[in-house]
């Protein structure tokens, strides 16, 4: 993914381990429902849960939030912060280096929302358009207050797609979401992915670049699977403001560049 594009649509959902646990039944069974819910999300399971995890670094999350993070040569050059439930998305604060500009941009929504503001919504059709107001900060500059970002989504339709986890019927989106800065432009992101009810993103493509998700346990992970070194990203469950990161060494077997979470 090219670094001055904005990721917005969430990657991954907040899972509890219990989930995880009463899912491994299912899991092996092709054709079953996911979790036995009725959501249209029949799916075949080829991975495990036997990831380690561990405590790492610290979080501009809150402790309700979870954090999808890009990484490039080991520093944090996007970090989302993000609130799910079952039926909808909420976006809390984006941090990101736009080459544009040749600075690091955050976005966080304006008062009186102020901490989140919903981006994805059910019923999983159609197609919407909503504006927000958000504040915008360009490198050391001074924040420029109350602009207007404005996410478009189109639910193109049902179809199969096959990640490592194996083969999922998602609900494939086209999403675009841009934000215009006085003197400085337009910030825009274009993006295709692909949806999971109950489960998030699984797969998504954008310029080229391909990410897909790669594991279902406490952590997610995103590799980059065209080799290109762009930001891998990963994204976390949060418990108590405390973030993971797999034992890399679990991950040798597997042909893909993984990155770890910057302090």
């Amino acid at each position: 993914m090219k670094t001055e594009r904005i990721l917005i649509i969430n990657f991954v959902t907040v899972l509890t381990i219990c989930l995880f646990l009463g899912a491994s039944a299912n899991a092996a069974d092709p054709g079953q429902s996911f979790w036995s819910l009725n959501v249209g999300n029949f799916w075949t399971y080829s991975g495990n849960y036997t990831e380690e995890v561990r405590p790492k670094g610290t979080s501009p999350c809150s402790t309700t939030q979870f954090k999808v993070e890009g990484i490039k040569n080991g520093i944090a050059w996007e970090t989302t912060c993000l609130e799910s439930s079952l039926t909808d998305l909420k976006l809390c604060r984006l941090e990101f280096y736009y080459s544009g500009l040749g600075q690091f941009v955050k976005i966080v929504p304006s008062p009186p929302l102020y901490t989140c503001f919903k981006i994805f919504k059910n019923p999983i059709t159609g197609t919407w358009t909503e504006n927000f107001l958000v504040d915008v900060t360009i490198g050391p500059l001074p924040t420029i207050y109350a602009q207007t970002l404005t996410s478009t989504i189109t639910v193109i339709g049902q179809e199969d797609v096959t990640i490592p986890l194996g083969t999922f019927y998602a609900y494939k989106l086209h999403a675009v979401q841009s934000v215009t800065v006085p003197v400085y432009g337009t910030i825009t992101k274009d993006e295709y992915g692909w949806f999971v009810p109950y489960l998030g993103i699984v797969k998504v493509e954008e310029g080229g670049d391909s990410k897909e998700l790669i594991s279902l346990k406490i952590k997610k992970e995103i590799a980059d699977f065209d080799g290109d070194g762009s930001s891998d990203l990963a994204g976390l469950t949060s418990g108590e403001n405390i973030y993971y990161t797999p034992d890399l060494q679990t991950w040798t077997q597997i042909p893909v560049v993984l990155s770890e979470l910057a302090e």
